[in-house]
């Protein structure tokens, strides 16, 4: 005689119509009973609770159907033909590997010796036919209790998985004991480890020696009370060791953390290899630039030096000129030049090139070259003008050209040429009076178009004894003090005409260094005084 697998209901039936499928997160439940009334009184009781039933007659249904369909409960009858119902545990819980699905065995068999088999099975619980309907919906409470709390929980874990194992640093857990407990798929893929290769062994496989052999030690220093040399303490650089051999430098912070009152360390390390690696170039790239620095200085050291002593070898200094030059930076695009000639007529020049620096005082080199020459012969001022802008308008580059004023002086004759292109006027002092005239600049300067006849001619005019020739370049006039004032032509009119002859020159140097105060000058700065 079939024995009914529910028992009458006596109490608490609106607990029991109170529980749904929706309150314990149960929906899906595997009946598994060799008898169809029992799965079919089963099936009624749940099915208008909001639960999805699943039937099985026999051990190896009941495998099938929970390999297929994954229900979240599993009812479990015992006795059944083929394998029994603690066989089929075994293997369902050999299914369901790490998954958490509960097992409840419904038997009428009562021995402790059964209860114990069913739990030791993989069962988590036993229930008695026939069945208590309000006992039941109990345990499906408590276990949809238990199950929602354990999803919320895997849940949870998957997510920090998710997002341990998607960040650009390796993450590593040990224990007090160096052992690996889990770490994310950046510190495999920085090992070049498999998980299963690391997990549980110790942490000390990812270092080099010394540290692989000293690890321990530290560890267990630190668990005993020590003071911490890595642990707790700011980011630091170290070496990692790959499974290939490598050592690599990274950056690692350790911090302890405790779960469920075990104490852990959590390494955040980071492979810095290649950061490394562009350093290294960068400082050798660094250390090339400085070379070539070094050598570019030395190679500019030696062109000043080879040019001054070229303009100082051909300077024939004559008593009766003045000059002052101050280059704005290392290299002067200004120039001044004076010369005797074979027959006692003095030759003075001043030049000024397009331009600052080396460039600039490149482009004059020709131009004295051939003044010094001309001069020491004696030629006529226009010629030496004409070969000069000749030489320029072969040698200078489109947008490059030296302005200049000329001064030829024959003692003799007590006359004086001038010629002046692309400078400013020449002031001439009376030797008397100190009165001045402007002799304005009238022609283009050097190198800028090709001259004719009349651009050659200079202007001639008396020299008395003790007048002087001012010649000077723009870079005076045009300097700017703290407030963007220039100095202006009429100050240096006002200064030159204040001062005897033989004081004009420093007059001028100190009103240039107390306009300019503590700031460099703009320009090169050029001044030139020849006496009659």
């Amino acid at each position: 005689m079939l024995q009914s697998p529910i028992s009458p209901n006596t109490h608490g039936a609106k607990r029991m119509n109170s529980l749904r499928a929706d309150d314990c997160g149960l929906r899906k439940i595997l009946v598994v009973d060799d008898t169809q009334i029992n799965r079919a009184v089963i099936k009624g009781l749940l099915v208008k609770r909001g639960f999805e039933i699943i039937e099985a007659s026999n051990g190896e249904d009941a495998i099938a159907a929970f390999r297929n369909e994954a229900p979240d409960l599993v009812l479990m009858d015992v006795m059944m033909p083929g394998i029994d119902g603690y066989e089929t545990t075994r293997r369902i819980r050999a299914l369901a590997s790490d998954n958490w699905t509960p097992i409840l065995f419904v038997s009428a068999l009562e021995e402790t010796r059964n209860l114990v088999e069913g739990l030791e099975a993989g069962g988590d619980d036993y229930l008695f036919k026939p069945l208590n309907p309000e006992i039941l919906l109990a345990k499906l409470a408590a276990f949809g209790r238990t199950f929602m709390l354990r999803r919320g929980l895997a849940e949870a874990r998957m997510k920090a998985e998710a997002i341990a194992g998607n960040i650009i640093d390796g993450v590593i857990v040990i224990d007090e004991l160096g052992r690996i407990q889990s770490c994310n798929a950046r510190a495999l893929h920085i090992f070049g480890y498999g998980l299963d290769e690391l997990v549980g062994h110790n942490v000390k496989i990812l270092m080099p020696e010394p540290y692989h052999s000293h690890h321990d030690g530290y560890l267990h220093h630190h668990v005993s009370g020590g003071a911490p040399k890595i642990i707790d303490v700011a980011e630091r650089e170290v070496l990692g060791l790959r499974k290939n051999g490598q050592v690599f430098p990274l950056e690692l912070g350790i911090t302890k953390i405790e779960v469920l009152g075990q104490r852990n360390f959590l390494g955040i390390l980071r492979d810095i290899s290649q950061r490394k690696a562009a350093e290294q170039v960068i400082l050798e790239q660094s250390t090339d630039l400085q070379h070539m620095l070094e050598e570019q200085q030395d190679e500019q050291y030696l062109a000043a030096e080879l040019m001054m002593r070229q303009i100082k070898r051909k300077l024939t200094r004559c008593t009766n000129v003045e000059s002052w030059l101050a280059p704005a930076n290392e290299f002067s695009g200004d120039v001044i030049a004076s010369q005797e000639s074979e027959d006692g007529r003095i030759y003075a020049l001043l030049g000024d090139a397009t331009g600052h620096g080396l460039a600039a005082a490149v482009t004059v080199l020709p131009m004295l070259t051939l003044f010094y020459r001309m001069a020491r012969q004696g030629a006529p001022l226009s010629e030496i003008v004409r070969d000069i802008n000749n030489e320029m308008r072969v040698c200078l580059p489109t947008g490059r050209f030296i302005g200049a004023a000329l001064v030829c002086l024959d003692k003799r004759k007590a006359s004086a040429q001038i010629w002046i292109g692309g400078v400013p006027d020449v002031l001439h002092m009376s030797a008397e009076t100190g009165a001045l005239k402007r002799i304005a600049s009238w022609n283009f300067a050097f190198g800028v178009i090709d001259f004719s006849a009349a651009d050659l001619q200079p202007i001639t005019l008396d020299a008395p004894v003790g007048s002087q020739f001012v010649l000077y370049t723009d870079g005076v006039i045009e300097m700017t003090d703290s407030s963007g004032n220039q100095l202006g032509q009429e100050r240096l009119e006002a200064t030159l005409s204040a001062h005897e002859p033989g004081q004009r020159l420093s007059a001028v140097q100190t009103l240039v260094a107390s306009y300019l105060g503590e700031q460099p000058a703009q320009d090169d700065v050029s001044l030139l005084i020849v006496t009659c």
